[in-house]
């Protein structure tokens, strides 16, 4: 993830796994005019990704933690940028997180968390989470099998959000889903058959938008087509 503080450039990386553990440091690096350095270890626990973003002039980063010793149910973690360093500022229960997306919708901000699979079931409700001024509050849960990633976007004013659904824990062929704000909450607009998905994109040419999934595996082969729709006002067809 990359991001910019005071017109200085940073980076900062999700570290896994090293063969033995999950339990490793992650690190952001601050380039120094030539290349990146390392600038701060952060302690994470199978790091899976990070988010970055500006509340109020503040810099944070969420790390989703996904896993420790096959426990999935950990805390994933808030940063807040202290003009030198990032300290920790929030701890957020997780199940086997892989993937945050903040993003705003009017006053409101959000922080979505995509999580992956509990020690049971990867049929775990995903949640979004609404900043109350001093921190990250539940505002809702939404149910999503396997979830790998988020993607928010906007067509003509109107927010919505694609999870990218990996798997049940019996087949990879589930489907994805598309939900639309409703104006008080997040409400499911449409499936997409997908393939053992790992991400979407929101992408928009000449006015007219297109969502893009990336399909990996069909329980068979990972030898597969990605699929591209577009909007045709009701639905991504």
């Amino acid at each position: 993830e990359h991001f910019v503080i005071d017109d200085m450039h940073y980076l900062v990386v999700a570290n896994y796994y090293d063969g033995i553990t999950h339990s490793l440091d992650s690190e952001v690096l601050k380039w120094n005019g030539t290349q990146f350095v390392s600038f701060q270890v952060i302690p994470t626990k199978g790091a899976h990704s990070w988010e970055h973003f500006v509340i109020d002039d503040t810099h944070y980063l969420a790390v989703a933690n996904r896993e420790l010793s096959s426990n999935y149910s950990l805390n994933s973690e808030v940063y807040k940028w202290n003009g030198s360093e990032f300290l920790s500022f929030q701890s957020i229960p997780t199940k086997g997180a892989v993937d945050w997306d903040y993003f705003v919708i009017g006053d409101s901000r959000l922080l979505v968390v995509a999580n992956n699979r509990d020690g049971n079931t990867y049929l775990v409700s995903s949640e979004v989470f609404m900043w109350d001024g001093t921190q990250f509050v539940s505002f809702q849960r939404i149910s999503t099998e396997g979830a790998l990633s988020w993607e928010h976007f906007t067509i003509h004013d109107t927010h919505y959000l694609v999870v990218a659904n990996n798997r049940d824990g019996t087949t990879h062929l589930v489907n994805s889903e598309v939900f639309k704000w409703d104006g008080t909450q997040f409400v499911s607009l449409q499936r997409i058959p997908t393939k053992g998905a790992r991400d979407w994109v929101h992408f928009e040419i000449d006015a007219r938008h297109y969502l893009i999934v990336a399909n990996y595996y069909d329980d068979t082969t990972y030898s597969l087509d990605s699929q591209l729709f577009e909007w045709n006002r009701v639905c991504f067809v």
